[in-house]
């Protein structure tokens, strides 16, 4: 696992567990408007409020005198609009968001590698590569569109857009800086499965010139970076299928082909196969 350095000692990137915050809904009949605060972690895909409600997430044995609570959080914004076409239904979702935290500058963090280079192969990850001078608290934000809509009998197509400010490291999840999907989803009527579900996505994902310097320099990320970068958008296709086996259980299979993993066209084609198992009661 990737050690990430910060204000505090260095820890372990630990999976992204429960956190608290606040959710308002405004629903009407064709539209509905959304507004989340939600706590962040205290470092990048950290613990986030595991053990305590509305306290600064900690682990056993760490100071937390600090008293930053109130300077880690993630606003989102969500409009929502609904409609029919030839009664056939769909949706267009808009999305703000802004994050506060102490997160890393890339265009502070590229400087200092290039000065002080990290050693290849370092077990120490992001510990090493990423400068305790490049954190500070800093705003990041972006924005997101994402729209479905039936256009046959058992058809629908859907598809997303997003970007994200890519001067600053990510807090959670990946690092990605910008995003363009396109998919479609059959249900199994036509083939007298009318609960079975067949889907086919594509996407496209990229980083910031930002970011790229800073891979290309040796940084790492959350989940990208390895030493060097020979820069290409990720792409990738998926296809699966959901069969229902009962009321409650379903059970899916999903293959996924990526090109250009972690944005390396030195690196790849990459193929995943799951399977997965859903039971509702």
């Amino acid at each position: 696992m990737n050690q990430r350095m910060s204000r505090r000692k260095p820890r372990r990137d630990l999976p992204i567990g429960y956190t608290t915050g606040i959710a308002l809904e405004l629903n009407q009949k064709d539209w509905t408007l959304r507004y989340g605060w939600f706590q962040l972690p205290g470092t990048p895909n950290g613990l986030t409020a595991d053990d305590r409600i509305f306290a600064y997430p900690i682990e056993s044995g760490e100071v937390t005198s600090d008293g930053e609570f109130w300077k880690e959080w993630g606003m989102i914004l969500e409009w929502e609009r609904r409609w029919r076409v030839a009664d056939r239904p769909g949706a267009v979702r808009l999305q703000a968001w802004v994050d506060h935290g102490y997160l890393a500058s890339y265009n502070v963090a590229t400087p200092l590698l290039l000065a002080s280079p990290p050693p290849l192969n370092s077990p120490q990850g992001t510990e090493a590569t990423i400068p305790r001078g490049a954190f500070a608290f800093r705003y990041k934000y972006g924005f997101g569109v994402n729209w479905e809509q039936e256009v046959a009998k058992n058809l629908g197509l859907f598809g997303r857009l997003g970007w994200q400010d890519g001067h600053v490291s990510a807090a959670a999840y990946t690092d990605v800086d910008w995003t363009v999907q396109l998919g479609l989803s059959v249900k199994g009527a036509a083939w007298r499965r009318p609960g079975d579900t067949f889907g086919l996505v594509g996407n496209l994902v990229g980083a910031s010139s930002q970011q790229q310097a800073f891979l290309k320099a040796g940084g790492t990320g959350i989940l990208n970076g390895d030493s060097n970068l020979t820069y290409a958008p990720e792409m990738s296709l998926e296809a699966y299928y959901d069969f229902a086996i009962t009321k409650g259980v379903n059970l899916a299979f999903n293959y996924q082909l990526f090109a250009n993993p972690a944005f390396n066209r030195d690196r790849g084609p990459v193929n995943v196969f799951q399977a997965r198992l859903h039971w509702q009661f």
